[in-house]
């Protein structure tokens, strides 16, 4: 019982995570990595510090292009953590 909890669990981070990822228009791969080291790990005092989190396989250049150039459907991602709340 408790191996198919752990099964629905991972089934609903791996659909919230799919989810995530499609709010991601451009520069996907260094936004959805951002969102990782974001989540993953403990304050840090910069961004380029994020960067070097191993969430995030990018270098710090690809993290600040990601957020200059990255653009997020703001609506898509709204619904996706109203419905992954």
């Amino acid at each position: 019982m408790r191996r198919m909890a752990r099964t629905v669990e991972l089934q609903a981070l791996r659909a919230f995570r799919m989810d995530l990822y499609g709010c991601f228009r451009q520069r996907a791969d260094a936004l959805f990595e951002l969102a990782d080291a974001l989540l993953a790990s403990t304050a840090v005092s910069s961004l380029p510090h994020r960067s070097l989190q191993a969430a995030h396989r990018r270098g710090w250049g690809h993290l600040y292009a990601a957020l200059a150039l990255g653009d997020v459907d703001g609506a898509a991602l709204r619904t996706v953590l109203a419905a992954h709340h």
